[in-house]
């Protein structure tokens, strides 16, 4: 999943589905109880990834994917001091969520998520 290239329809930006999908992955990693999240992006998607703490991954600069070059960004989550406390705390919370419903609040209001789903298929 590349949060960075989703296409949406207009009404649907400002809904912030890229950042629910960036923030759940991670949750998702912590959930799973691994110390670091690795992703591949392109380099002018770094300042989105960035703000959630991903960084240039050392020793590895770009790889190949599908057919264009990408960074490899880690997110080194055992290392908490270096996150945003706020961020971090945001994680707990939907980790919590998830731990406890099996599920994540999706930003998507219900009567449009019909619609959305119907746009998707």
């Amino acid at each position: 999943m590349e949060g960075g290239r989703m296409c949406l329809l207009p009404e649907y930006e400002s809904l912030r589905l890229a950042r629910f999908l960036i923030e759940s992955a991670v949750v998702f990693v912590l959930f799973h109880k691994q110390s670091n999240a690795i992703l591949s992006c392109k380099e002018r998607q770094l300042p989105v990834y960035a703000g959630y703490g991903f960084k240039p991954l050392e020793g590895i600069s770009k790889q190949k994917v599908a057919s264009h070059d990408s960074l490899v960004l880690v997110l080194r989550l055992s290392e908490k001091s270096q996150q945003s406390e706020s961020l971090m705390r945001k994680y707990e919370n939907m980790l919590d969520q998830y731990e406890q419903t099996g599920q994540f609040s999706c930003p998507v209001p219900v009567q449009q998520f019909a619609t959305l789903q119907s746009l998707c298929a």
